[in-house]
């Protein structure tokens, strides 16, 4: 489980920005952090569950679904910070199914998109059922993905906050038996 010190340290948290906005009392055993990203302040809300011990429970990233783009055109910023999050709560390693998840998030174009790699990525119709799945949310085509791995469950869901059509992560933490 990532420890909020760890996180405060590590280069998500200074690349992308990010200061405490807000600290409040949870359960009884934990409190909320919300997060302020450097930029883009309006398109995107950064939340954790932490324990009083210091380990995170849960994170919530929500980004507004007209920043993030479609099948047609992604926000590269939009992948960057939604990879990074996954990347940097979870128990990612290399070859595992995060990490198709991630490099599926990361890789994946629009349409119209054009990008020139260095050496051309795995493409999607060949990625894991899971990752295709998520992307299908990501990009705005289905409405929900759940995944139980790396002992974290994480969920992409694509709902209604504020009269805003939003891209919500979920990812929790505790160990899933």
């Amino acid at each position: 489980m990532q420890n909020y010190q760890n996180l405060k340290e590590s280069e998500f948290f200074s690349f992308f920005g990010l200061k405490e906005k807000e600290k409040t009392k949870g359960s009884e055993n934990s409190y909320r952090v919300i997060l302020d990203p450097g930029g883009f302040k309006e398109h995107l809300n950064l939340e954790l569950v932490i324990t009083n011990s210091g380990s995170i429970q849960k994170g919530i990233l929500e980004l507004n679904r007209d920043w993030i783009g479609d099948k047609f055109s992604l926000n590269a910023f939009a992948k960057d910070i939604c990879k990074s999050f996954i990347q940097c709560l979870s128990s990612y390693t290399k070859n595992s199914l995060l990490s198709d998840l991630v490099d599926g998030i990361w890789y994946m174009n629009g349409e119209n998109d054009r990008v020139i790699y260095k050496e051309p990525p795995l493409p999607l119709e060949h990625r894991k059922l899971e990752t295709k799945k998520a992307i299908s949310v990501f990009i705005g085509n289905k409405d929900f993905f759940e995944l139980i791995a790396d002992n974290l469950k994480i969920r992409l869901e694509n709902v209604f906050k504020n009269d805003y059509e939003i891209l919500r992560i979920i990812l929790m933490l505790e160990v899933i038996a």
